[in-house]
């Protein structure tokens, strides 16, 4: 294709397109649609987030089976609720998804730090009027790569947006779920290839458990199972 000047592709990740050589061209443009996801995956952290801390599958599963419990059943099967505000989110990866979830973690009254390479804070990608972090304002503490392990030991959530190269690849290993606290919350929005492996080597609480099924019309007490991570 010898007229071919610009390829615009229909996604924000490129790593596939660009195992192409024709991408590689110098005459070739490849654009990608960086930053068109962000408003609706940064809700969809947060409508996760939510309903995990609010116990919303065990609400719902009372309200299906159409179980009415007693306030001491209540307390006893909901306790651990917690509430973002006050809390410390760690985002991994402050591009344009990254910059959504802190705007979003900041009006619930979280602390916000970032990872992010180089120390220009600015975005100089697309940015959709009234969202993201612009100017790189919202972060408490801006961490470097080689940081991560401090970023992690703060956070009380952690959110990975990295984008899937040779330098993200492998990135979360299992040190990095080591120094995470027992009780914190890891979800990725970003490239799995930062993180599987070390998923896979560390089968141990990786993903928080479903509440036992209630028995009868009564709750069945539980207690919230410490050091679970939960995976999106």
């Amino acid at each position: 294709m010898p007229a071919l000047r610009w390829i615009q592709l229909n996604s924000a990740g490129a790593e596939r397109a660009l195992t192409s050589p024709i991408c590689h061209d110098p005459r070739v443009t490849v654009t990608n649609l960086s930053g068109i996801g962000s408003i609706p995956i940064a809700e969809h952290v947060f409508t996760v987030l939510l309903a995990w801390r609010h116990h919303l599958a065990r609400l719902k599963r009372w309200q299906v089976e159409h179980v009415w419990p007693r306030q001491d059943e209540v307390r006893e099967a909901l306790a651990g609720f917690e509430k973002l505000h006050g809390q410390t989110l760690g985002v991994v990866g402050y591009g344009s998804i990254g910059r959504q979830v802190a705007r979003l973690a900041h009006a619930f009254g979280m602390r916000v730090l970032a990872l992010q390479r180089g120390t220009d804070r600015h975005d100089r990608g697309h940015v959709v009027p009234g969202t993201g972090d612009p100017e790189g304002v919202l972060p408490e503490r801006f961490f470097a790569p080689d940081e991560l392990h401090a970023l992690l030991a703060e956070s009380d959530v952690v959110v990975l947006a990295l984008p899937g190269t040779a330098s993200t690849n492998g990135m979360f290993n299992t040190g990095a779920l080591r120094a995470m606290k027992p009780s914190a919350y890891l979800m990725n929005v970003g490239r799995g290839r930062g993180y599987q492996s070390a998923l896979r080597r560390s089968r141990r609480r990786i993903v928080r458990r479903e509440p036992r099924p209630l028995r009868g019309r009564r709750a069945a007490p539980e207690r919230r199972r410490a050091g679970a991570w939960l995976l999106i």
